[in-house]
Formats: structure tokens, sequence, C-alpha cells
């Protein structure tokens, strides 16, 4: 979650500083009212695979150069103030142009969020990947578990049923180890030679 939060603001203040090159950039076109400038600085954006459109806006707040990735008519939204905000598919960033501290254009960049998708899959994937080698490392201590606990339990149990059914004393339950369960075990079959020794 954290790697989440973290790479959202990342891809933000990326899109931000490309924003301020561009603005920067643009400055003399907008000065000298140069739009094929602007257009080249805007084309420099196919460098960023991410980057869906981009627009540079005039004084007078209409588009001054725009550029899409697809090539396609693309219609420039109304600039708006500063900062970043993110939409549904996308991260909108928009980016005032100054000039000795005076505003003399905006620019706009729109980035999609195939990043964040494909860093969220991977992260689908590992966990998906940590489940499964949990579920099988717990498979595998169950196992080993049964086999060292829950089985000799099982055996003593089952000779105590036929002792208590049978009252026969001459079965004993079979040791499986030198642990706590085998002492139990020992121990057990202790009483039962005692028991059949008496009889």
């Amino acid at each position: 979650t954290y790697d989440w939060i973290s790479s959202k603001e990342s891809i933000a203040q990326r899109l931000e500083t490309m924003a301020e090159i561009v603005g920067a950039n643009s400055t003399a076109a907008l000065t000298f009212d140069n739009a094929a400038d602007a257009e080249e600085t805007l084309r420099l954006l196919r460098a960023e695979s991410h980057v869906v459109a981009g627009v540079v806006y005039g004084h007078d707040r209409s588009p001054f150069a725009t550029y899409h990735r697809d090539a396609e008519q693309f219609l420039a939204p109304e600039p708006e103030q500063g900062g970043y905000r993110f939409e549904t598919k996308h991260l909108v960033v928009f980016k005032p142009i100054l000039l000795n501290k005076e505003r003399i254009g905006t620019v706009f960049l729109k980035s999609d969020l195939e990043e964040m998708d494909a860093r969220f899959q991977r992260y689908v994937q590992i966990v998906v990947a940590f489940i499964v080698a949990s579920f099988a490392l717990t498979f595998l201590v169950a196992a080993r578990l049964r086999r060292v606990i829950s089985e000799p339990i099982l055996t003593l149990l089952q000779t105590m049923r036929r002792v208590s059914e049978e009252s026969t004393y001459s079965v004993r339950a079979t040791k499986q180890g030198e642990d706590e369960l085998g002492h139990l075990i020992d121990g057990f079959n202790n009483m039962l030679t005692q028991i059949e020794q008496r009889d």
C-alpha cells in the first residue's frame, strides 16, 4: 500500500517536472508568438510513451500548440490554475508558464496509468505466489506435524480403546520416537505390563 501511494506521487512529480521543462522551453515561443517552436517542444513528448496529450496555452487561455500521442483529434480542456489530479484512467497536470514572475501561459500534460496498472499486476502476481507458497509450506508443516504428533496420539488412542473394550493387557502401543509422546507411550506400555503381570 505504501509503495502504491508513493508510486502515484512519484509519477505525478515526474509529470509535473516534464510540464515544467515544456513550459521553460516554450517561454521564447510564447514571447515571440512562434507556434512552430512550441509544437516542436511538445513533439519531444513522444519519447515518453505514457504521455497521451500535451497543450501549451497562451496568455489568452487559448491553445497555442497541441500534441496527441495517437494523432487523433484532441479537444484541449480549459486551462486551470495549476497542480495535478488523478482521473479514472489518466493523470493530468497543469503548470503555469512564468516570465519575470508574470504568467504568460499554461502547460497541460495528460498521462495514462499503464505504468501503475503494470505495477499493480506485478504486486497481484507476487501476492498470489506468496499465498500459494504459504499454502504449500503449511501443507508440508501439517504433514510433518501429523507424522510426529497426530499419528502417535492416534496409535495410543487405538491401543487404549482396545484395552478398554477387550480387557486385553498384552497389547502394546507402538513407539515412534524419543520425544515427549514417546515417553508417554513408554509409560502407558509399562502400566499395561504391570497390570498384565498382576493379573
